[in-house]
């Protein structure tokens, strides 16, 4: 009967290891990012199903240059590689927020990433194109080099890989980011979905920037008040992770761009990676 009990004992205690193993494990999440022209979309494509409330939904935030035409083309899985990348306003994305390309200012979109305008007004009102450091005199709006057009090439070669982990209701995020433009600003923004569909919120509080090295390369760590795996009754459930590139050189607090300012998604901003956390991949 002794021994009886003690082999119990043992095979209860491997049991609590296991399901202490199980329990730490579904705390943790290792994410390999996806490369993205949009909010769930790449190449006009859905990368992700978010599931059945909320599918496939999302929308695009970069075009292709159209030098014939004061309208930005549409990227599709067919765009060459050495298209050259603009901004692009998506009338999906205009539609969620109750806007037309009526809308639209027509001197914000089909521009070269480029050549996308700065603040240069202590009244943030005006703003002025930027050339490379190298080619300005000393005092003359200029960009941190390199400050050669975007291709698609340029754009997908971006990589990152995210971990997760989960302790006491609360967790630590970590972004390793690779090859994406370098010496430029991005932002790092959680899609949530709520009662009124996706919204971005600031992963980890502001400031949620980085800037990347002459690599484009950059590291982004964060703590969270809520566990991304285990979300309780009333929290919103995180759908998916997203690295903005800022196009303007600056960033806007607790909102991705100044939509009601007339800089919608796309003039600005532009998603270059998105990790999904909640959903599955698609194909």
């Amino acid at each position: 009967m002794r021994l009886r009990k003690i082999f119990q004992l043992m095979f209860l205690s491997a049991v609590l290891v296991a399901a202490s193993q199980a329990i730490e494990k579904d705390a943790s999440l290792h994410i390999r990012a996806h490369v993205a022209s949009g909010t769930n979309r790449f190449l006009g494509q859905p990368i992700n199903d978010f599931g059945s409330r909320f599918g496939t939904a999302g929308f695009s935030n970069v075009g292709v240059f159209n030098p014939s035409g004061s309208h930005p083309l549409p990227l599709t899985p067919q765009t060459p590689e050495s298209a050259l990348l603009a901004t692009f306003v998506d009338p999906d994305f205009l539609a969620l927020v109750g806007k037309t390309a009526s809308d639209v200012n027509p001197s914000l979109v089909n521009l070269p990433l480029r050549d996308v305008a700065v603040n240069a007004d202590l009244a943030g009102k005006q703003r002025v194109p930027t050339v490379g450091i190298r080619s300005a005199q000393q005092t003359q709006p200029s960009q941190a080099e390199p400050a050669g057009p975007i291709r698609l090439a340029d754009w997908a070669r971006a990589e990152g890989s995210a971990l997760i982990e989960c302790e006491d209701g609360v967790a630590d995020v970590r972004l390793r980011l690779t090859n994406l433009i370098p010496n430029r600003l991005y932002s790092v923004w959680g899609i949530f979905g709520g009662a009124g569909g996706l919204f971005p919120f600031p992963i980890g509080g502001v400031p949620n920037v980085v800037v990347t090295d002459g690599r484009g390369n950059a590291t982004f760590s964060r703590q969270l008040n809520f566990c991304p795996t285990q979300t309780k009754a009333g929290e919103s459930q995180l759908l998916a992770i997203d690295v903005v590139f800022h196009s303007d050189n600056q960033s806007n607090g607790l909102v991705p761009e100044l939509d009601f300012a007339g800089f919608f998604t796309g003039t600005t901003t532009n998603t270059q990676l998105e990790f999904l956390v909640t959903g599955k991949e698609l194909q």
